[in-house]
């Protein structure tokens, strides 16, 4: 059975739409044995996703999804992102204080960050500058890179994985729990950009698909 790996509740401010509760419910629902969380640039829902999988019978994976710019000092138009999941206490920790970083760290990086990140958090991420980082650094041990629908991979990635040899993993940037809560993630959307539904900037909201 598929498992989300890249996973947003309303924890991921202004961009997902449901309770922690209600995706582990609905992921238990279809057959899912995991479903890792990866709110963006912060695990705000850990302890209530702990609980819910508990209860549910489902295995919990802890992450979060961080973004930044690849390099510091690069402009906001060139921002990275990655998945990070915490495969034991260690690595969840490690998970902590990257996001710490993100949010505090002076002239952050976030390919500068990862390729010093613990061997206990698995990496998942389409850019190649993430991936080109950790290589350079703790190397290809659970690193991944990531494929996600819908369209085709970021430019470069393709011939970045074959030459590395590097491993893919298929994920869906899940934002919302039905199809028909998109028009509430777009809602949400517009009040993040502060523009109207009918005027969101290109790639403000999710593919429909992202539930």
């Amino acid at each position: 059975m598929f498992v989300h790996l890249n996973c947003h509740s309303y924890y991921s401010f202004l961009a997902g739409t449901g309770r922690v509760k209600d995706l582990v419910h609905a992921a238990a629902r279809v057959g899912c044995p995991a479903l890792a969380l990866t709110d963006t640039n912060g695990l705000y829902g850990a302890v209530e996703f702990c609980r819910a999988a508990r209860e549910s019978g489902l295995h919990p994976v802890f992450g979060a999804e961080v973004d930044g710019p690849a390099v510091a000092g690069n402009p906001a138009g060139s921002a990275s992102s990655a998945v990070l999941l915490a495969k034991n206490l260690a690595g969840f920790g490690d998970v902590c204080r990257v996001v710490t970083d993100r949010h505090l760290a002076p002239g952050f990086s976030l390919a500068d960050r990862l390729r010093h990140a613990s061997p206990d958090v698995v990496i998942l991420s389409r850019d190649v500058d993430v991936l080109r980082a950790v290589l350079s650094g703790r190397g290809p041990a659970d690193l991944y890179a990531e494929l996600t629908r819908p369209g085709p991979p970021p430019r470069g990635l393709a011939d970045f994985v074959r030459k590395h040899r590097l491993p893919c993993v298929a994920t869906n940037r899940v934002f919302f729990i039905h199809p028909q809560d998109w028009d509430t993630h777009r809602l949400l959307a517009a009040m993040r950009t502060n523009t109207t539904v009918r005027s969101l900037p290109v790639g403000a909201s999710a593919s429909p698909e992202t539930w």
